[in-house]
């Protein structure tokens, strides 16, 4: 509790909050009775040790302004003042770390651990890379740094590269060549796949001896310490600038058009609906870029804040026989011009390797580096039958359609699938859906206690199963909201927004 409010952007929490993150599984009496147990223990030991830090007030719970530090902070603010700190040297995967031993408290809390655990991994995967690629600073500096991404995302080839180079003109080729071999048994053993060719190019240059030449070079130390210098205090002057006066980083724009389909039969159009409802879904998890669902009217700026460039997805699905081929393509815009296109054949068994290509080579071509790990952490679905994984994309196609006639018969079909994939998220957070909006499809239909208390069960299900589901977390959110647990609802909605 102390670690969530120190964690908390004020330092200090709504006591509703506190009792829905801890005692999701409680009722609510029970849950604020057993919190106010909890916070005067605390408060008491702590004021035994002569802290008074607690401040426990009658609708919030805080911290003392100046009473305490938080370490991610520090790491935070060191990693943005382009330096490498010692504990991202040490550790392997630093992000799992955080509030280790505590995932299994709640399922609430270890939703929210698990989306900040992977919010805090993403904000110093770009820090590190900011450094490594600001070539004004020494080479070593700059070594350090790609280390400790390696660290943090072993499957990053780009940091491994930089590792690779500089070791390489540092005269250590031993050290580069292990870092290349790591890489390659990783992605192997894990991912049964090989390094980029660009990766592989780098490696024969440095075993062919191209990088011989400038072993040991290195900035004069003037120049080195002027461009450390010039570095801090570009670092300093960021950090004391007001939040809301920060220039946003602009970042491209992709906007999905909606599919053209052509000769597709009834019932496969839930697989080309669904996919690009899916696609759309895995893009928008990656912060890189902005998703939106289809191309507007934008010149420089994508819901107030700035666009690099603009891109269009389009894609147009024609069924031959049983088989559903799909033609996409990368346009930039304005220009219309075509600089990537494929062409695979839509199936259910090989899904998330249709959407994984795409998202890599829209990737590539806009020049973003996506690590092997990241990827495949955001694009996994668990290990279910094709059958389950068909229902949830025709209920998915029924929700989004408002089809009245087939509403019953779809949640019907939803309740029989969890009961035969009990481990399937969507399957759950489908069906709170409907749940949650069946009242608007069909007018006459009053929510009552007991379906809302079901919904709720539901919903917390599918966010226990795959709490970086954001479609779970916003499922979850509604049922609470609807429970007329709003501190809690908008808990839920804060993880879905990271």
């Amino acid at each position: 509790m102390l670690a969530y409010i120190a964690l908390s952007e004020t330092g200090e929490e709504q006591r509703e909050r506190l009792a829905g993150l801890f005692w999701s599984e409680f009722g609510e009496q029970n849950a604020r009775g057993t919190l106010r147990q909890a916070v005067h223990e605390v408060r008491e030991a702590m004021l035994a040790v002569g802290c008074g830090a607690l401040l426990a007030m009658r609708t919030t719970v805080g911290l003392r302004p100046g009473s305490f530090r938080v370490d991610l902070n520090e790491l935070l603010a060191t990693v943005a003042a382009r330096e490498a700190p010692e504990v991202l040297l040490r550790e392997a995967r630093l992000a799992e770390t955080l509030l280790a031993g505590f995932d299994d408290l709640d399922p609430s809390f270890h939703g929210w651990l698990t989306a900040r655990r992977q919010t805090l991994h993403d904000r110093l995967i770009r820090g590190l890379e900011d450094g490594y690629r600001d070539m004004a600073l020494p080479r070593r500096r700059r070594r350090r740094l790609a280390e400790a991404a390696v660290l943090l995302d072993p499957t990053h080839e780009e940091a491994c590269r930089v590792v690779m180079r500089a070791a390489a003109e540092d005269g250590e080729l031993g050290a580069a060549l292990h870092a290349y071999d790591e890489l390659y048994r990783l992605l192997g053993d894990e991912y049964d796949m090989e390094p980029s060719a660009v990766t592989q190019a780098l490696v024969a240059e440095i075993k062919q001896g191209k990088f011989d030449a400038v072993a040991g070079l290195e900035q004069p130390a003037a120049l080195a310490y002027e461009a450390e210098m010039r570095q801090a205090q570009v670092a300093e002057r960021r950090a004391a600038e007001p939040l809301e006066s920060r220039t946003i980083a602009s970042k491209p724009a992709l906007f999905v058009d909606k599919f053209t389909m052509s000769g597709v039969g009834a019932d496969q159009a839930h697989l080309v609906e669904g996919f690009r409802i899916e696609l759309i879904a895995c893009l928008a998890r990656f912060r890189e870029w902005y998703v939106a669902g289809t191309d507007g009217d934008l010149t420089g700026e994508h819901g107030g804040v700035p666009v690099s460039s603009r891109y269009a997805v389009t894609t147009t699905a024609y069924q031959g026989g049983a088989t559903i081929n799909v033609v996409t393509v990368l346009h930039e815009r304005p220009s219309n011009l075509a600089v990537w296109g494929e062409r695979f054949e839509l199936r259910l068994d090989s899904w998330l390797e249709a959407q994984q290509r795409i998202v890599r080579r829209i990737a590539a071509t806009l020049n973003v580096q996506l690590s092997t790990e990241r990827l495949m952490r955001l694009s996994h679905v668990p290990d279910v039958s094709l059958e389950a994984h068909d229902i949830w994309l025709r209920g998915q196609l029924v929700i989004n359609g408002y089809k009245v006639g087939d509403w019953n018969r779809t949640a019907q079909t939803l309740a029989r699938a969890i009961e035969r994939e009990p481990g399937f998220s969507p399957l759950y957070s489908s069906l709170a859906q409907m749940n949650n909006v069946v009242h608007f499809v069909q007018p006459g239909m009053f929510r009552d206690e007991r379906h809302a208390q079901r919904t709720l069960e539901l919903a917390q299900r599918a966010a226990a199963l795959d709490p970086r589901d954001s479609r779970a977390q916003l499922c979850l959110g509604w049922a609470l909201a609807f429970c007329r647990r709003y501190s809690q609802a908008e808990l839920h909605m804060e993880i879905a927004c990271e």
